[in-house]
């Protein structure tokens, strides 16, 4: 397997924060993170294991049940305490209960596994998006299996709670996205953990299978969290590089004029609600770029259902014909993007050509949050005077940062509804007011962007029909449109 390209200093400055980090995967992927430059917090239920693995990489250990809430959220509550934040969240704790025999199941089997493998995930998630909408970003990582993808007869509630980290990823990746946070799954195969027991292990190597070791799994971890691709199930597999599954969309529905129809829940942005997913992608294809956390850009293939199970073809087969299969497009990093805003729809508050310019959107957004908070913080706690002077001096260094990426149009705006402060100390009142007319102007600036949307959508509409009326014109020779994944 080659591993994943990425210097020792990617991470540097990050902070990571793992479950299930005492042992197994966790315990590696800590280990691949610190060598890249992370801080690591370490969250076990093994107090002594989490402490060791701290020990190990430099790190600071947390004892938590990752099935109770509570100490989910005490867990990323302390992480921010000694380290300022969290930017990475590995999801990895993970139990297996090996009942074949579903009529043989108990309650307390069934609740024990879903309370980790399920809702551990749901509140780490919850937690991680908290955590990180604040700092602007970040990437999360859920441990699923090969059994999230595949039937697993020896443990099907297994493989429920498997398929279930898989369906909640994929769901609020779209979400996320918006939020600056990627989110994906890695899902290996056979892999030396505590899960498997010795006898399986002994079982597996008699019968001359190959068993992963955890740092196979700790270095696609890795390479998810830098590449920047989102909404990702990357499958693993011995002696073969992380490879992203390719889900098939399910048929759609059939009738005179609704073939090919999407869920209007599923439309991507400026889309009609009765684009097909084919006409959707020739709209927006090339207009979505992943964000990324430090790495080079990488290109991966993607894997089928008959490879996850390598029941079909010899190994030669699947690699040559891996080679004809379309690849995945290279990620890029996109430092810097330029997005045109409609300041009015009768375009008399405009530039000469009608729309003003806001450069690095995602910068504007994290600026946003953050004078948002501040403004919260300043109504809910008296301040004493250093730390008025200290939001003063946050409040203009925002302008500041808001004039370099703003057009001439919209900072000349900017300068003349921001007055500037009368003292060094302001008063908690002018404060509260230039933090609260900021928050309201660029609100009014989000209003114009969605304004700006909403226009482009209708003009998108009409040529959407355009290329239907050339389709129906041409005898629908054109291949059948997949329908929508529910």
């Amino acid at each position: 397997m080659t591993a994943v390209t990425g210097s020792n200093v990617a991470l540097a400055g990050k902070v990571a924060l793992v479950t299930g980090g005492g042992s197994g995967i966790g315990r590696a992927t800590c280990v691949r993170l610190a060598a890249a430059g992370a801080r690591l917090f370490v969250v076990d239920r093994e107090a002594d294991a989490a402490g060791a693995v701290a020990s190990e990489v430099g790190g600071t250990a947390f004892a938590a049940d990752m099935g109770a809430s509570s100490e989910v959220d005490a867990s990323f509550d302390a992480c921010g305490q000694a380290f300022g934040g969290v930017d990475i969240a590995f999801l990895n704790a993970g139990i297996s209960i090996g009942v074949a025999d579903l009529a043989a199941l108990t309650d307390d089997d069934y609740y024990k596994m879903m309370r980790v493998n399920v809702d551990g995930v749901v509140f780490g998630l919850r937690a991680a998006i908290r955590a990180m909408e604040p700092r602007g970003g970040g990437a999360v990582v859920a441990t699923s299996s090969l059994a999230g993808l595949i039937p697993f007869a020896p443990d099907p509630v297994y493989d429920a709670s498997k398929h279930a980290v898989v369906g909640l990823i994929r769901s609020v990746a779209p979400t996320l996205e918006a939020l600056g946070i990627t989110a994906n799954t890695v899902n290996p195969g056979i892999t030396d953990t505590n899960i498997l027991t010795g006898d399986a292990k002994q079982l597996l190597r008699a019968a001359g299978f190959p068993i992963m070791d955890p740092e196979q799994i700790a270095e696609a971890v890795f390479g998810l969290v830098t590449s920047g691709v989102t909404g990702q199930c990357w499958v693993c597999q011995p002696g073969r590089d992380p490879v992203p599954y390719q889900f098939r969309d399910v048929p759609g529905p059939r009738g005179t004029g609704v073939e090919g129809r999407r869920l209007p829940s599923l439309q991507r942005e400026g889309a009609p609600s009765w684009a097909t997913e084919s006409e959707e992608k020739a709209v927006v294809a090339g207009r979505d770029r992943p964000r990324s956390m430090g790495a080079q850009p990488t290109r991966r293939n993607t894997v089928t259902d008959a490879e996850a199970t390598g029941e079909t073809q010899s190994d030669g087969e699947r690699d040559g014909e891996r080679d004809a299969r379309p690849e995945v497009p290279e990620v890029l990093d996109a430092p810097s993007v330029t997005t045109s805003v409609a300041t009015g729809l009768d375009g008399a508050d405009s530039d000469e050509d009608g729309r003003e310019q806001v450069a690095r959107p995602t910068k504007l957004i994290r600026i946003a949050s953050m004078v948002r908070s501040l403004l919260d913080e300043a109504r809910r706690a008296p301040l004493d005077d250093a730390g008025r002077r200290r939001l003063r001096e946050i409040h203009e260094r925002s302008v500041h940062e808001l004039e370099g990426i703003l057009s001439e149009d919209l900072r000349t705006e900017l300068a003349e509804v921001t007055l500037p402060f009368t003292s060094e100390t302001p008063t908690e009142s002018e404060l509260r007011i230039a933090q609260a007319q900021l928050v309201g102007w660029l609100e009014g600036l989000f209003h114009g962007i969605q304004a700006t949307l909403f226009t482009q959508q209708a003009q998108a509409q009409s040529q959407f029909e355009e290329m239907r009326q050339r389709r129906a014109i041409e005898g629908g020779r054109g291949e059948r449109t997949p329908g929508a994944y529910l």
